[in-house]
């Protein structure tokens, strides 16, 4: 009897030990699933959080690029329309632009095209955000008409970008093509604005 009891006291003992052990191995993996889970939603709050902050940064270099653009364009207008600069026997070598001087890209501009990079600085809640415009007067060209007639026209191109005019290279040796230096073509947004009228003759 003596013997009996001792053994099912040593049963119980080790079933207890065998449950405890149990019940920790539960608990070890059930704080796994849930770490698992809140790691889970944290990479994908913080995936969302950067996409958002990149859209943010995207729009505002795609505004900063329009208004480039549109600078280039108002100024080319007013050169054209107002003062009547360009004509195919007049090339200013420089215009005004908001009381600034520019230069025109002699290497790429003719007798009726006449290409400028203009420097543009917008104030967006007290701070200067650099930009720049490279906007093109073609007063020689010819429009197709639905009839398969042409209109003798002037055709305004304007380019606008978020980064330093400095760091973009342009009409170097006649070439159209845009290079960006610096390293500035990584964030560089370019947003494009035309217009196209009549010359009357």
């Amino acid at each position: 009897m003596h013997i009996y009891m001792k053994f099912v006291l040593i049963k119980n003992k080790i079933q207890k030990q065998k449950t405890t052990a149990s019940q920790r191995g539960f608990v070890a993996l059930f704080s796994v699933l849930v770490s698992s889970i809140l790691l889970l939603m944290a990479l994908s709050i913080a995936g969302i959080a950067y996409k958002e902050q990149l859209l943010s940064v995207n729009a505002k270099s795609s505004q900063y690029s329009f208004v480039a653009a549109d600078t280039g364009m108002e100024c080319a207008l007013y050169n054209d329309v107002k003062l009547q600069w360009f004509t195919s026997t007049n090339s200013p070598a420089s215009i005004m632009c908001g009381g600034d001087s520019v230069e025109m890209l002699g290497d790429i501009s003719g007798t009726t095209l006449f290409v400028y990079k203009l420097p543009v600085e917008a104030n967006v809640n007290g701070n200067i955000v650099p930009g720049c415009a490279i906007f093109s007067i073609d007063k020689d060209y010819d429009y197709l008409n639905a009839d398969g007639s042409t209109t003798n026209s002037t055709k305004i191109d304007s380019r606008g970008y978020n980064v330093l005019c400095s760091n973009i290279e342009y009409g170097l040796g006649g070439s159209t093509t845009l290079t960006f230096l610096n390293g500035a073509g990584a964030r560089a947004v370019e947003r494009y604005l035309s217009a196209l009228y009549s010359n009357g003759n």
